[in-house]
């Protein structure tokens, strides 16, 4: 390099993040630069023998920011609105569920099925079957407002391909399974609609809080972002958003969400086994 060239670092972020990250990372650096003008400066004005030292020009132009297809910041964030909401309203299924189940229970309903020669897990599987294509087709709407609606009321439109179309859909499948298999979770131990009513939206909303449906776990403190990869929600909507740019949704989180979907299906299956014996 010669020796009057100034030197250059370029960071390059990917067209996905935030431009609120940008700005942040922008604005840190700099602080950093100034804050080492000014210990430059100081030192050479501590030069008083000798050829005195000019301290740099400016060094806020030392670094250079390439973010490429920046267009696609709009983009990003509608992919997390629109994947964020839609998580929140497929878990909400819980509820209704959750209260259909209890209510055949009181009322003896499962009683008279449990006595037939079927296996309690078709039941019940057949009994998540139809809020599976519930969820689905609750997905789909959403995506049918965020392209055609949206545009409309003069918002970006979600750039939805045929591959993250697929790919959102197989993310449903599995968001769908988790939400349902905590809807026979609650039913078969809450004892009232009131319960499950309350207890039910309760969990959504705060794990909705901490899984960063609300809010962007990014712009969360560092305690609570370690907190959120427990959350159910945080899987679901993790899954949803790979899914819409392009990429192949995480084999970790299908399976972390498979696995808490297994565990509530066989805690609840087990306790509703447990009533019919009775």
């Amino acid at each position: 390099m010669p020796k009057k060239a100034t030197p250059i670092i370029t960071i390059t972020t990917s067209p996905t993040a935030p431009h609120v990250f940008i700005e942040s990372l922008h604005e840190q650096i700099n602080k950093a630069l100034t804050e080492l003008q000014l210990q430059t400066a100081q030192s050479v004005m501590s030069e008083v023998l000798g050829t005195p030292i000019k301290p740099p020009a400016n060094l806020t132009g030392f670094i250079h920011f390439n973010h490429p297809n920046a267009h696609q910041d709009n983009n990003s964030t509608i992919i997390h609105n629109v994947s964020a909401w839609a998580v929140f309203g497929m878990f909400f299924i819980i509820i209704p569920a959750a209260g259909t189940l209890l209510r055949e229970r009181d009322c003896g309903v499962l009683d008279r099925i449990f006595i037939a020669p079927a296996h309690k897990a078709g039941f019940l599987l057949g009994k998540m079957l139809s809020y599976l294509v519930i969820n689905l087709c609750q997905l789909l709407l959403m995506f049918v407002i965020a392209y055609f609606i949206f545009p409309l009321l003069h918002l970006p439109a979600l750039e939805l391909t045929s591959l993250a179309l697929l790919l959102s859909l197989t993310s449903g499948l599995v968001i769908s399974i988790t939400a349902a298999c905590t809807a026979i979770l609650l039913g078969s131990w809450l004892r009232s609609y009131e319960q499950v009513s309350s207890i039910g939206s309760l969990f959504v909303i705060v794990a909705a809080a901490i899984g960063g449906i609300m809010v962007p776990t990014y712009l969360m403190p560092e305690n609570l972002q370690l907190i959120s990869h427990y959350s159910p929600l945080y899987w679901a909507q993790q899954l949803l958003w790979q899914s819409l740019n392009h990429n192949f949704p995480s084999l970790l989180l299908i399976g972390n969400s498979l696995l808490f979907a297994v565990v509530c299906f066989l805690v609840g299956s087990y306790k509703l086994s447990k009533i019919s014996e009775r």
